[in-house]
């Protein structure tokens, strides 16, 4: 869904993906493995459940539509 280099917290890029459940994760994640883990020296994983007991943001799209539609008014 997102990939983008940055800085901070001991990394130099970040990946944001969705998966329909803890499975689809995990083939995701062996795929990432076997075609990338050659060019990192060593990655993370955060998992985030959007049905969790503390949902402080709902997930959706609507914000960054409108983040973007404000931006373009301008």
């Amino acid at each position: 869904m997102f990939v983008s280099t940055g800085q901070g917290i001991d990394a130099d890029a970040l990946v944001v993906s969705i998966h329909k459940d803890y499975s689809d994760f995990c083939k995701f994640y062996q795929t990432f493995r076997r075609d990338w883990g050659k060019y990192l020296d060593h990655f993370k994983v955060f998992l985030v459940s959007i049905s969790g007991s503390v949902i402080m943001k709902p997930f959706t799209f609507n914000y960054l539509i409108d983040a973007y539609q404000k931006g373009t008014s301008k």
